[in-house]
């Protein structure tokens, strides 16, 4: 064989190899479309992995298996603590069976607070002119305002610090009020704020479905193996959230006085699922260049967009309820309500800062809420950042093509689909984590070890020194679950649904 011959065969085995197409499964997992059918492989597109293979493959046994125990061991967490949390419900529902009646003149008075028995104690030292202090940012009493003139009066927390040796409890302020008028009123579903376990169980909702995502993008397949029962469980309680979300949504926007605020993650699922809906498994239910899979992403994406700035108009309505009317005054019943006042009942009932009595919350209950809060604000401001760093050196690529493909190799843009992807999924994973922390402010505080047959049910007072008067609020104490008005199962629904 002449040596003219072999080169010829070796020129033309490295040719075949440079135009050699890459494999479909790795088309696939690069996120390529297809658009010529003449291109489209026979082989199952699916084949091999999912869309991470130019990740997941560059990872080490031990780095995927660490991985794996990372994301088990976030998920066993999430689903254990979920489940204590519903016990908790469930007990505070079946423990505390407290009826109530809408129309008896004791829940318009005193609603499910202890008011009523602290009013008629007496305890032996209680230095009543505390109430001249400002005691709405508990637990500390601003002294500054003693023997001032003020607008508005709360009582917001179960004690104050003072200069006494102990602090004084909310029954004993409670007990300064004898002989005032206790003003009625109608509660609105605005008065139901969030709660210590609706706000984690938002989070480990949210974390439950976050884990599960990562878990399948992190095992490895041979396979593409199609969504199994709890990936069809997810995908309906997801689609089912996102109505339920927007419902409540809905129905708060409409009137923020009158409707109890949504959930501020709800969001977060939407655009796991938007991002999910090109991996495995759902991914392997269509062909590489399915225009039904591209048109159902991108309807995803596009809710994403619309439902986090949703949740940023009720994020600003969230830090806005101190303000709000949560209560309607019962005009009609002052008259017979217990106690004197040196006002009319139509100077009473003019005063609407009387009926906005703000959230009650202890210093333990601030803290959880601030866990909460802190999860909210940083997926708030990863999704748009990913969203630019992703849209941005797209859009300008045309008309810097170099520019791009020097900040590419600096690292200081992403130039391929996978990295953004890894980036939002790092930051959905730290998400996901922050409703495991959640338990330790949760456990901790000695709110969520109240006995559920004491009697510990404080709430916000609102009351006038001049008119002698005080309206009582509702209790969070029982996570307003002791309440079987307001139609608790509703809520009950759109806490398991993450809605609100």
């Amino acid at each position: 064989m002449s040596r003219h011959g072999s080169d010829n065969r070796h020129k033309r085995r490295r040719h075949r190899h440079r135009h050699r197409r890459p494999s479909p499964a790795i088309e696939y997992a690069l996120g390529s479309q297809i658009s010529d059918s003449a291109r489209v492989y026979q082989e199952d597109p699916c084949r091999g992995t999912h869309a991470w293979l130019n990740l997941t493959t560059k990872l080490s046994k031990k780095k995927r298996i660490l991985g794996l125990c990372t994301v088990w061991l976030g998920l066993v967490a999430a689903v254990g603590f979920l489940s204590f949390n519903l016990i908790y419900a469930v007990l505070l529902v079946v423990a505390r069976p407290a009826p109530t009646d809408l129309n008896s003149p004791d829940f318009t008075w005193y609603k499910n607070s202890q008011f009523e028995a602290c009013v008629n104690s007496s305890p032996e030292q209680v230095n009543c002119t505390l109430l001249e202090a400002d005691l709405q940012s508990s637990p500390y009493a601003d002294l500054r305002w003693v023997g001032k003139e003020r607008d508005q009066y709360f009582i917001t927390g179960p004690e104050y610090k003072v200069s006494a040796p102990a602090p004084v409890p909310w029954c004993d302020l409670a007990s300064c009020m004898a002989g005032w008028k206790i003003v009625p009123s109608i509660v609105r579903d605005s008065a139901f704020g969030f709660t210590a376990p609706k706000a984690w169980s938002f989070l480990l909702i949210s974390a439950i479905a976050l884990f599960w995502d990562f878990r399948g993008i992190l095992s490895p397949l041979e396979t593409c193996k199609r969504g199994g029962f709890i990936d069809w469980t997810l995908l309906v309680w997801k689609a089912g959230q996102l109505g339920f979300w927007w419902w409540a949504y809905v129905t708060f926007i409409r009137d923020p006085a009158m409707a109890a605020p949504v959930s501020l993650t709800g969001w977060i699922s939407t655009w796991s699922l938007a991002d999910n809906f090109n991996l495995h498994p759902w991914a392997c239910y269509f062909s590489p260049d399915s225009s039904l899979r591209r048109t159902i992403a991108t309807t995803l994406k596009i809710a994403t967009f619309v439902q986090w700035s949703a949740t940023l108009n009720a994020l600003q309505q969230h830090n806005n309820r101190d303000s709000i009317q949560k209560y309607d005054c019962l005009y009609s019943s002052i008259a017979s309500a217990p106690g004197s006042s040196l006002c009319a009942a139509e100077q009473l009932c003019l005063k609407r800062w009387l009926f906005s009595n703000p959230d009650f919350a202890s210093s333990d209950t601030k803290t959880v809420i601030t866990f909460y809060m802190i999860a909210v604000y940083i997926a708030i401001v990863t999704y748009p950042i990913c969203l630019l760093v992703y849209t941005i050196p797209k859009a300008i690529r045309p008309w810097f093509p170099r520019r791009i493909e020097q900040a590419i190799q600096l690292g200081l843009v992403f130039g391929k689909e996978a990295e953004l992807q890894l980036l939002r999924f790092a930051m959905l994973l730290l998400f996901a984590y922050l409703g495991l922390f959640y338990s330790i402010p949760f456990f901790t505080s000695p709110d969520f070890k109240v006995g559920f047959h004491g009697n510990s049910s404080w709430s916000t007072l609102a009351y006038d020194l001049n008119c002698r008067a005080v309206h009582v609020g509702i209790s969070p104490t029982y996570a307003y679950l002791d309440i079987n008005a307001f139609a608790r199962n509703v809520r009950i629904a759109k806490m398991l649904f993450n809605a609100g």
